[in-house]
């Protein structure tokens, strides 16, 4: 014989067994609110820039600009996450106060180089010259993790 069990049953089953359900939960919930408060807190700004076609006619200005989208994107994050501008930022905004007296410039240079991401940003698209549907470069997001608010926002 099947037994119908509805709402009054739980609650009564929550009842009698009150301790075995709070108490988990009272540890659980303590343990993640300490765990919270304990780790640090990581900012994150990022800049989202679109690569746009060239507007002027091919035929008034030949265009200095060669070669696809994802490869100009690669020579960017070279420059971007090389040495000399990641030294430069640092430097510039005083990064890791914290690291600049135990660590080397090499070390504090690959720790920004850790924090920094250039993500592109790609869509499906159609080619206007021959119809065909592809996938292709539109953006690419540039991002940066750090522990100072304030920082964060120059």
């Amino acid at each position: 014989m099947e037994q119908q069990i509805d709402l009054q049953s739980y609650l009564r089953v929550i009842k009698r067994r009150k301790k075995q359900f709070f108490y988990p939960a009272g540890i659980v919930f303590a343990v993640v609110t300490m765990i919270t408060f304990m780790l640090p807190s990581i900012y994150s700004a990022s800049s989202t820039i679109l690569i746009e076609a060239q507007n002027i006619p091919k035929e008034l200005v030949q265009s200095t600009v060669s070669g696809y989208v994802e490869q100009r994107l690669q020579t960017i994050a070279q420059v971007v996450l090389g040495r000399v501008s990641m030294l430069q930022l640092i430097n510039k905004l005083a990064l890791y106060p914290e690291l600049r007296e135990t660590h080397t410039t090499e070390e504090l240079v690959k720790k920004m180089q850790k924090d920094v991401e250039l993500t592109p940003v790609q869509a499906d698209i159609i080619n206007p010259t021959s119809g065909a549907a592809a996938t292709a470069t539109i953006a690419f997001t540039l991002s940066y993790r750090g522990k100072s608010p304030q920082i964060m926002t120059q």
